[in-house]
């Protein structure tokens, strides 16, 4: 039962980043401090929200082969 739960969260957790990159929210991008500033400086804005929303997209391919 608790599978289902964990599959659940994760795949909220994937769809949420998914939406903040898509929205391109401000909060999303400097919630993480250092390491999103990091990413952002490193690949610019619209480089990390494809590398959020590839990880959103794994979490999402992950939670469900879970």
């Amino acid at each position: 039962m608790a599978g289902y739960e964990i599959q659940l969260l994760l795949i909220f957790i994937g769809l949420f980043c998914l939406i903040c990159c898509i929205r391109n929210t401000n909060w999303f991008f400097r919630l993480g401090g250092v390491q999103t500033e990091i990413i952002v400086n490193l690949l610019g804005r619209n480089g990390a929200r494809i590398f959020y929303s590839l990880i959103g997209v794994g979490i999402i391919i992950s939670a469900l082969f879970l």
